[in-house]
């Protein structure tokens, strides 16, 4: 039974209350919350302890220790950066950690910050906040080991991971798509259930797991019927295995028997290789795989067996970029451990982790079908195979099933490509995974024979053999600009407004404005009045036909709602007349709003000097003053050089 954990050291807590912004702040890029943390000063040694006890949980790296003086914040700066690593591990897409700056008053030795944290959900934020203090404070509290407080520690991890699953993007892909985005600086956002959209303007991209917004909808739907899938091949003169369609165990034996064994039974509706069972040698097995398959679908189809290797081709825009070769799911035997202790010793494996994390179950383990397969070997769960005897588990080689990818580095024979790109194209897919069965991907099908087995028209990219395929995706999808021009404006600028479109168009170039008053796409006006420069932003920035955008916003509702961007090109101070919370506020807290995400240049018109920005030294910030007539004028030539 755990030990209760001991009270919690006041090294760090976080005050309850948080301020929940719908945008972002504090240069974040994502929506943003911001509170209060106090934290105690601790030594560099035992925060480099700490990193060792957190990695037991979060194997993400933090930052190096700068080992300051008063370390405080620094304790504040790792807790949210684990906060976010554990989000990101459960595929909650929280990719800023956040930032902490002192506060004005310091009481009984405590530190107190100001605290601004990324969110996509409050909630796992909140969570996984939570669950670093009391591991952080419980292991600062007593030293290592800390060995009683350890058991809760992890009964309290298991829940978060659980709580945290209710937030998670569905599926795999999607989370690496939006890790890699981040990683390539497109923003991306959310638009409605799994799609999202990449990047800004004219070049943005929508996508939804491997569905692109040019993906054939028409292509897809025969994807999914691996009957029609064969028929549209065939008559495209790609090779296919013979089959026919059953619906009892009785006709599947029959059709077995006229195919001439061995087969394959499995649904045809479905992917991933679920219900799939391959290589079937007499009755028996079909009528069992008949009544397993028949568990998943109503569709079901035996085809006549094809002996050759399992490869995956991922081909995008008609030309294959990875290939991978695919082992059916088994163990390898060391000659000391039983086969039912090699299938536990391989589930704690990195890679076989990450898999159950992704898909929420274990892909490799001794069920029916394992069982099945090993009696076929003559071998059961205790039998100690021999040093490097590989024991196979299932019967078909999809990795979601357990098998092992490997990434084929060698030559591929370019008739295998045209096969796998033409499979692609006869579907008229623009992301497709084509699966293979061929003796030898190095040589020529044509010569050895080979059959396209399945066309995934939304298929599993995967990462573990080839970490860097979703940006490589990501660029090809978005080639050019990935952001349209932007350029923020505090305070209110009248009349130049529409000076700026007319010279925009003047250009060719559609600018777009929003405001409090509305929002613009050229002289177009899109809405009436919103009911905040908020609001008017995120509409005018869902927009696909401009090709720079100005968004105007006061200053007060900057501080309400964060800003609704992650990047802009310009800032803009122009005085405003009714702004009272301009004139009274800290110049510091409006810097800290709209510096940090600024790329480029800062113009102050006239009246706005005692707000001058701390940007000395700061590359790429270039700070002008301009007269208010000559406002629209630095803005167009700013956003359309």
């Amino acid at each position: 039974m755990a030990q209760p954990i001991p009270p919690i050291s006041p090294a760090l807590r976080f005050d309850a209350q948080w301020r929940v912004l719908p945008g972002a702040s504090h240069g974040l890029g994502q929506p943003t919350m911001l509170g209060q943390a106090h934290a105690r000063s601790v030594v560099p040694a035992r925060l480099a302890e700490l990193d060792v006890h957190m990695a037991q949980f979060i194997p993400e790296a933090p930052p190096p220790l700068s080992s300051p003086d008063d370390n405080a914040a620094v304790l504040v700066e790792r807790a949210l950066f684990w906060a976010a690593a554990v989000q990101r591990q459960c595929k909650v897409p929280v990719f800023h950690a956040g930032c902490c700056w002192p506060a004005c008053d310091v009481a009984d030795g405590d530190m107190q910050f100001e605290v601004a944290v990324s969110h996509v959900a409050p909630a796992a934020t909140q969570a996984a906040l939570d669950w670093v203090v009391l591991a952080m404070c419980s292991h600062l509290g007593h030293g290592e080991p800390a060995s009683d407080a350890l058991p809760g520690i992890r009964s309290a991890w298991e829940q978060l991971t659980t709580a945290l699953k209710r937030h998670a993007v569905p599926g795999v892909n999607m989370f690496r798509f939006l890790a890699a985005a981040h990683a390539l600086d497109i923003p991306a956002r959310r638009l409605v259930g799994d799609v999202y959209c990449f990047g800004t303007g004219r070049a943005s991209r929508w996508l939804e797991s491997s569905y692109t917004d040019r993906t054939s909808v028409i292509g897809t739907r025969i994807a999914r019927d691996k009957a029609r899938t064969a028929m549209v091949l065939r008559q495209a003169g790609l090779p296919v295995a013979d089959h026919a369609r059953v619906g009892s165990p009785a006709q599947a034996v029959d059709v077995a028997r006229q195919l001439g064994y061995p087969v394959v039974v499995k649904p045809a509706d479905l992917d991933q290789g679920l219900g799939v069972a391959a290589d079937l040698g007499d009755d028996a097995a079909v009528e069992a795989a008949f009544i397993a398959a028949a568990g998943h679908s109503r569709h079901i189809l035996v085809e006549k067996h094809f002996s050759g290797r399992d490869y995956r081709l991922t081909v995008l825009h008609g030309r294959v970029i990875k290939t991978i070769e695919r082992q059916a799911g088994g163990v390898t035997g060391d000659g000391l451990r039983s086969v039912s202790e090699l299938v536990q010793l391989a589930g704690e494996t990195g890679p076989m982790v990450r898999r159950t994390l992704d898909r929420g179950h274990a892909p490799l383990c001794l069920d029916q079908e394992a069982l099945d397969v090993l009696s076929e070997q003559g071998l059961a769960p205790d039998s100690v195979p021999s040093a490097q005897h590989r024991v196979r588990l299932r019967r078909r080689a999809n990795v979601s099933a357990g098998g092992t990818p490997t990434l084929v580095v060698g030559p591929i024979h370019p008739d295998n490509l045209r096969l796998a790109e033409r499979a692609a194209a006869a579907l008229q897919l623009d992301l497709a995974g084509i699966d293979l069965i061929a003796p030898d991907i190095a040589r020529s099908w044509l010569d050895t024979g080979a059959i396209v087995c399945e066309v995934n028209g939304q298929p599993q990219i995967g990462s573990s053999t080839s970490p860097g395929i979703y940006q490589e995706i990501l660029r090809e999808l978005l080639p050019g600009a990935r952001r349209m021009r932007l350029a923020l404006v505090v305070g209110n600028i009248g009349s130049a407004s529409d000076e700026m479109v007319q010279m925009a168009h003047a250009r060719g170039c559609v600018l777009g404005r929003s405001s409090v008053d509305g929002v613009w796409q050229g002289s177009e006006r899109l809405t009436p009045r919103p009911s905040h420069s908020f609001a008017s932003a995120q509409i005018l920035l869902a927009s696909r036909e401009v090709d720079a955008a100005v968004v105007i916003m006061p200053l007060a509702q900057i501080l309400m709602f964060g800003l609704p961007f992650d990047r802009c090109d310009l800032v803009v101070l122009a005085e405003p007349a009714t702004d009272s919370a301009w004139r009274e506020m800290d110049p510091a807290v409006l810097w800290r709003s709209v510096l940090p995400p600024l790329a480029g240049s800062i113009l102050l018109a006239a009246g706005t000097g005692r707000l001058q920005p701390p940007v000395a030294g700061r590359p790429g910030h270039v700070v002008g003053v301009v007269d208010t007539a000559e406002v629209a004028r630095a803005i167009v030539d700013c956003l359309m050089p």
